[in-house]
This record gives structure tokens, sequence and C-alpha cells, in this order.
């Protein structure tokens, strides 16, 4: 017991230092992406930051939630995702995605921020086969 004891307080320390410095990866935070976060995330604590897809990646945990905020190559804010329960996905959403596939089940659920607007990725399932599509809030499939 006193070994994960131990090992938590190390996690959670290791977790809050993160916050105020460069993650593990040796990925600098400079002040523009700093701001941007504090602004639209202002209880967001920092975990880590690495490139993606020739993208910065921050990993936050905003409230509850753990977030993923990806910004360009010149620091410009692209989108932010992070998972939600699909029971929690809106009706007009589920309402689609059963129209759209109907024997398939809808397996994952994430919600993305853009400079364009809202939606979810959706991931469907149906036996060893995967779809995934993009639905806005009111249930329209984007290509």
């Amino acid at each position: 017991m006193k070994k994960i004891l131990s090992m938590m307080m190390l996690l959670a320390l290791t977790v809050g230092a993160t916050s105020c410095d460069d993650d593990d990866n040796g990925v600098a935070i400079n002040e523009k992406v700093r701001n941007y976060i504090s602004v639209h995330y202002p209880d967001a604590r920092i975990l880590e930051a690495e490139y993606k897809y020739n993208l910065l990646e921050v990993e936050i945990y905003d409230a509850t939630t753990k977030k993923d905020v990806y910004f360009d190559k010149s620091d410009t804010w692209v989108m932010t995702t992070w998972d939600i329960a699909v029971a929690s996905l809106p009706e007009a959403v589920r309402a689609a995605a059963s129209a759209a596939y109907p024997d398939y089940r809808i397996d994952d659920a994430e919600y993305v921020e853009t400079p364009e607007g809202v939606h979810y990725n959706i991931e469907l399932e149906k036996g060893g086969k995967d779809v995934y599509i993009k639905i806005t809030p009111d249930g329209t499939i984007k290509p």
C-alpha cells in the first residue's frame, strides 16, 4: 500500500511539474500557445506537449476532461478534441448515425472544436468493420 501511495504522489508531482515547464519530450510551449490556453481554458493544467502530424499537440486537463489542443507551425490554434461518452451525444447525432448506418453501433465518439465550428467524430462498428463519420450537433453528416 505504501508503494502505491508513493507512486501516486510521484505521479501527482510529475503532472504538476509538467504543467509549469516543458514536457517530458522536451517540446517547449511558447508564450503564444500558453496565452491561448489560459484564455480559452482558464482552469486548465498543461500535462504534455508533443508534435503529431506536423502539429503541436498540447494535452491539457480542463476541469474534469482531458483535451488535446492542436496548433500549427505558426502557433495558431487549429482544433481541440476530447472523448465524449456515447450516451452524452445529442439525439440528432445518434439519430443521424443510425439512419446512415442502421446495422452499425456507435463504438466511440469525440467532440471536435475548430475555427469553422464544432462536430463529432463518430466511430461505428459492425462485426470487424469500422466506419468513421463526422456529424455536426444538428445531425448533419459532413464529408
